[in-house]
């Protein structure tokens, strides 16, 4: 598994996200929710929404937090 943050394209899928994902409706601050981005095999015992044996490359996953103190949790994932 390959996982990492590249600032360019965290922010352009912030945009998106706050424009029509579920920064519209969340009230997340931008501060506040981070994307990173991710390569990984699916395991054998794979369960919906992975396929089992499925490469996904470049997946995305959303982190949001309520404040800079608490801890970041996933909000949202995929392409």
């Amino acid at each position: 598994m390959q996982l990492w943050y590249n600032e360019e394209d965290s922010d352009n899928q912030i945009e998106r996200y706050m424009r029509s994902g579920g920064g519209r409706t969340n009230g997340v601050s931008r501060e506040n929710l981070i994307v990173l981005f991710s390569n990984f095999k699916a395991g054998t015992r794979a369960e919906m929404p992975f396929n089992r044996n499925f490469i996904y490359e470049e997946w995305i996953w959303i982190l949001i937090r309520d404040s800079k103190n608490d801890p970041w949790r996933i909000d949202d994932w995929g392409y």
